[in-house]
């Protein structure tokens, strides 16, 4: 019977374990979203990690879409970028991404398909290694206003 008990130190024995690693420091916060009284300015703070000289998409936004997926061309939101980064580049440009319905909505079959719209992005110079921060707003045709804060790290 003490043969059992060897068999799996024996076994153990042989194997490398790596080096025990340091906590990840630099996991992405989940955004905190604000509204204010009747819903017309949405605010949402995100806190992020990111690694310096990669571009970072952050969002994307297109023209309102129909139940029948297509879109509203003329009922585009407007961007406005209200406080730069400091020592980063916030970009928006023309693109084709997916919408990103939740599954239980009656949209949700239109997030399958590339669509055109504007893809907002970040990036750190390489190099630079620490905190950064930048603001934009989103403006609906409908009368809404989004706003999104980042803190950015930014790690080499």
């Amino acid at each position: 019977m003490r043969f059992l008990y060897l068999i799996p130190l024996a076994v153990l024995t042989g194997c490398i374990l790596p080096p025990p690693q340091a906590p990840n420091q630099s996991t992405n916060i989940p955004p905190n979203v604000t509204f204010s009284p009747g819903g017309a300015v949405i605010t949402v703070n995100r806190t992020l990690a990111v690694v310096a000289g990669k571009q970072v998409q952050l969002d994307f936004f297109h023209a309102h879409q129909n139940p029948d997926c297509t879109l509203d061309l003329g009922l585009e939101p407007t961007l406005k970028i209200s406080t730069a980064a400091a020592h980063g580049v916030v970009s928006a440009k023309q693109g084709e991404d997916y919408s990103n319905y939740p599954v239980n909505s009656v949209m949700a079959k239109c997030s399958a398909t590339r669509i055109p719209g504007t893809i907002v992005a970040y990036t750190a110079p390489i190099g630079y290694s620490g905190p950064d921060q930048f603001s934009y707003e989103l403006f609906t045709t409908d009368g809404r206003e989004w706003v999104s804060n980042f803190v950015v790290n930014v790690v080499p």
